[in-house]
């Protein structure tokens, strides 16, 4: 747990910008401040909507990540 507050988290927010994702934390269900999630499209950051709202959005717009 310590590792993942340590490392794995600065190096989150250092690598997922720089792969094309925008930070999101007032999706639906957004736990705590210390958890986040990221969006392909900034867009798709829409207060009170669901991860699976973003999910089917990503679908319905032929987003390569989610349809390999």
């Amino acid at each position: 747990m310590l590792f993942c507050l340590l490392v794995v988290t600065p190096f989150q927010y250092y690598a997922m910008p720089r792969l094309g994702y925008t930070r999101c934390n007032i999706l639906e269900g957004h736990p705590n401040i210390y958890f986040s999630d990221w969006v392909k499209n900034p867009d798709w950051c829409v207060r009170g909507k669901s991860r699976e709202w973003v999910n089917e959005q990503a679908r319905l717009g032929g987003s390569p990540e989610l349809n390999p």
